[in-house]
């Protein structure tokens, strides 16, 4: 599944590097932007919010979404573009997905 985890650590992003090393061993990653990133893993969005939830404090914040083939639109580099069209599942709310 492909997913969408945007983050906000309140201190230096240097200091939370095993959050990172640990999104590299949950799968796939590609970093579009600061603050996001984008993970092909096998695990539900519970189970990798199990796996990082620790690299955060109570002033921390992120969020993971699970994205479908036309549920998601951007402006994105194009190497971005190409993880996501190898990644992204169809619709499951259409017929035959």
């Amino acid at each position: 599944m492909l997913y969408a985890i945007t983050y906000s650590f309140c201190d230096d992003l240097e200091r939370h590097q095993d959050f990172f090393e640990e999104l590299t061993d949950i799968g796939e990653i590609d970093c579009p932007f600061d603050g996001c990133i984008l993970l092909y893993s096998v695990l539900t969005a519970f189970g990798i919010r199990k796996r990082i939830l620790r690299f955060f404090n109570r002033y921390d914040h992120v969020c993971i979404s699970k994205l479908y083939r036309d549920h998601a639109a951007g402006k994105l580099p194009e190497h971005t573009k190409k993880f996501i069209a190898g990644h992204i599942p169809n619709d499951p709310t259409k017929t035959g997905a």
